[in-house]
């Protein structure tokens, strides 16, 4: 778990270990099971999340009933959400599940000093009228109730945030919160180039897929794919690759961590890769080496890997370690890309 979400559960379990919450249904926005919870016993618990990783906790995570991700909600007298950094993610969330907190219900929304804390509490105060902030754990906790100064109409107008919409110029579905969703990733555009050029056939993968940029470079050409499967963390992101993608016949769509091991139905001609290299707002460079190990596990022999990574990630020992040939095939704009046959 990154380091910005076990800060949020810590500061969230001293919260609740110090003051008293009584609730009957409760809604947790991008919240992983944790100790919070020893307080909610009793309560009717949904738990909405668009990370795999979260989502797997929950399922793994017996003690507490809950329901996870539901296609309607009724109404809550309290609602947990972790923050992110992403502010027109952040105006979603408001908007949209403000509307299902109950008349004086209770918002909490934990956001981490440095990730969002302090635009998460003005659009509180927007919304709300009012907030209390408490500071534990290099986070803010922020309380504000629903009452008579709630902004309705400011709700409906950031709740239309929360749709997928077409990046300007392009064709491209994506939605708030998702990785490069107001522009095509330069890094990834450089790899494209070198994409287009191929030939393709077999079964592939893409990983880290995003809203399914690389994989449509594939696509987009005359082929001979009998399979691409997409693996991606970020259930939102998936869903907008569905909308990208031409070819619904050979796509499958895998929601998972891709660092805990993947579901392959066998071992594949080709992998594309714009692997990740954070975690919350922390850089982790142990991410992109476990993708490049789950790609050499799930290539046949021969099978080829297409990676762009930022110029400083020290990736080249380990492309080397794991596979019998390294091409590098561009560096541009801060990016390198490289070919590597297993």
């Amino acid at each position: 778990m990154d380091s910005a979400t076990e800060l949020s559960l810590q500061a969230l379990s001293f919260y609740f270990s110090e003051v008293e919450v009584s609730s009957t249904n409760v809604l947790l926005i991008h919240c992983p099971p944790g100790n919070y919870l020893e307080h909610l016993k009793g309560s009717n618990i949904t738990v909405v999340t668009h990370n795999a990783t979260h989502a797997d906790a929950w399922k793994a995570h017996r003690e507490t009933d809950y329901t996870l991700n539901p296609e309607q909600h009724s109404n809550y007298d309290l609602v947990l959400h972790f923050g992110t950094k992403f502010q027109f993610e952040t105006r979603a969330t408001l908007g949209v599940y403000s509307k299902h907190l109950s008349d004086n219900g209770t918002w909490f929304t934990i956001a981490q000093n440095r990730q969002g804390a302090q635009f998460a509490k003005k659009q509180l105060s927007a919304l709300f009228g009012q907030v209390e902030s408490i500071s534990k754990s290099k986070c803010k906790i922020l309380r504000s109730e629903k009452t008579e100064a709630y902004q309705g109409s400011l709700a409906t107008d950031w709740a239309l945030l929360d749709s997928y919409t077409v990046i300007k110029g392009t064709s491209y579905h994506t939605t708030p919160g998702i990785f490069s969703a107001d522009k095509i990733d330069l890094g990834s555009k450089l790899l494209a180039e070198y994409l287009t050029d191929q030939s393709w056939y077999g079964t592939g993968a893409d990983f880290g897929a995003g809203y399914g940029f690389l994989s449509q470079q594939v696509l987009s050409k005359r082929h001979k794919i009998r399979e691409l499967h997409l693996y991606e963390l970020d259930q939102r992101a998936l869903r907008a690759a569905e909308l990208n993608l031409p070819a619904p016949d050979i796509t499958h769509f895998h929601w998972c961590d891709i660092t805990k091991g993947i579901s392959a139905p066998r071992p594949f001609h080709w992998i594309l890769m714009n692997p990740p290299f954070h975690t919350g707002g922390d850089t982790d460079f142990e991410l992109g080496l476990q993708f490049l190990e789950q790609a050499h596990k799930h290539l046949k022999p021969g099978g080829k890997l297409y990676l762009v990574a930022n110029l400083h990630l020290p990736y080249e020992s380990t492309l080397h370690s794991l596979f019998r040939m390294v091409k590098p095939i561009g560096e541009r704009d801060g990016f390198k890309c490289f070919e590597a046959t297993k």
